[in-house]
């Protein structure tokens, strides 16, 4: 892969073409799902717009992303990266391509998801960080685009996933090409990948990192015990106007009291205060109560035959 060498100087960036090529093992592909090709394309607006906002492209708008006809014979999405009508100042060399900008990002960024490891980095005078990788290859990205590759976020790591959607299924490999915009599909072709991934690439991308978030609220509420389990650590049926649960009983005042022999009758009202953890994780939210403080409000049925206390069930 071409390297951009940065220079003092701040010069433009010029159109440029990402050719991406999806091949199976035999090299060729015959069709590809919809749905996993119009990903592919979402994860490359959605990369360029992350790369935009940390300077790799300068200090302008994002480059456009617009697609060219597709050709017959392969499956082959080319996109250009194209610029409006004045150029922004980039931190790139004079005749730098958004595309090789680009490619360059992608290529460091499957890197960082392979856990490839550098060696040194090196901050420069020009606000860049200069990454030396153990291979011994040099990278030089703007700070706050290495900061975003390095971190590998969940938006930044979606993204990637996105632009790789069809080697979960239909393809077994992706090429990534660099091109002027004036190049045809068989001059790119031509030439050798700047960068490569696999479907192993896309496991790792597709394998999210689970985001748990806890939340803890404590109400009161009117309450009617359903099914009572006196088991040390199980739980009790608790129906409520917020529904109905599974509860642990943490109130060590009611639980001495039915040691004592009191009775539990069909239809008692009680008081209940309720301790609820709310877990979300993956977008699911679940729920755990406790009730850490029970007092009986109202009798319900008073026939004997109808009571249950700890001592008649055990």
């Amino acid at each position: 892969m071409s390297k951009v060498n940065p220079q003092e100087d701040f010069g433009n960036i010029a159109d440029g073409l990402v050719q991406l090529r999806f091949a199976d093992e035999a090299g060729k592909v015959k069709d590809i799902s919809a749905s996993e090709m119009a990903e592919s394309l979402q994860g490359l607006v959605e990369f360029t717009n992350q790369l935009s906002k940390t300077g790799m492209f300068g200090t302008g708008l994002a480059p456009e992303v617009r697609v060219r006809p597709a050709q017959e014979g392969s499956f082959i999405l080319e996109a250009m990266l194209q610029w409006g009508s004045e150029n922004p100042e980039a931190w790139g060399a004079l005749h730098s391509t958004a595309s090789g900008l680009f490619v360059q990002a992608v290529n460091v960024g499957f890197k960082r998801l392979r856990s490839e490891t550098y060696t040194d980095y090196e901050y420069l005078d020009n606000g860049n960080v200069k990454v030396l990788w153990r291979d011994s290859t040099p990278d030089e990205l703007p700070m706050k685009t290495w900061d975003t590759l390095r971190k590998m976020k969940r938006p930044t790591k979606r993204a990637l996933r996105k632009i790789m959607a069809p080697l979960g299924d239909d393809v077994d490999r992706l090429e990534f090409r660099d091109a002027s915009v004036r190049k045809t599909t068989q001059e790119i072709l031509s030439t050798n990948a700047e960068v490569v991934a696999v479907r192993s690439d896309y496991r790792i991308a597709a394998a999210e990192e689970d985001e748990v978030e806890t939340f803890i609220e404590t109400f009161e509420a009117e309450a009617q015990l359903e099914s009572i389990d006196f088991r040390p650590g199980e739980k009790w049926q608790v129906k409520t106007l917020h529904g109905k649960r599974k509860a642990l009983v943490v109130d060590e005042d009611f639980l001495r009291d039915l040691d004592k022999g009191m009775a539990l009758h069909k239809n008692d009202i009680f008081s209940v205060t309720i301790c609820e953890t709310r877990t979300v994780k993956n977008g699911r939210t679940s729920r755990e109560w406790e009730l850490v403080k029970v007092a009986r409000k109202k009798r319900g049925d008073t026939d004997d035959s109808d009571g249950t206390s700890r001592e008649s069930t055990e």
